[in-house]
């Protein structure tokens, strides 16, 4: 299956080939969850990753659908 990735704050800096007009398209096996995308986009769960399917906030196990508009978003922290 195939989705369609944009990637928010600092985490376009992981792929060399991003364009954030753009965004990028990701393959992947049928079935994959949102945790199997941040994995292969090497996105560890430290940095606390907000993903989001076509408007809706999932969780890790969450299976995304072919064709989906994905975005992710870093989390903000500071003090």
């Amino acid at each position: 299956m195939k989705v369609s990735v944009q990637l928010f704050g600092l985490l376009g800096r992981k792929l060399p080939q991003y364009s954030s007009a753009e965004g990028v398209e990701i393959e992947l096996n049928d079935g994959s969850t949102a945790g199997d995308l941040l994995e292969t986009l090497s996105i560890p769960d430290a940095w606390a990753p907000a993903v989001a399917m076509n408007s809706r906030l999932l969780r890790r196990e969450d299976m995304l659908a072919d064709g989906a508009d994905i975005r992710i978003f870093q989390s903000v922290h500071g003090g």
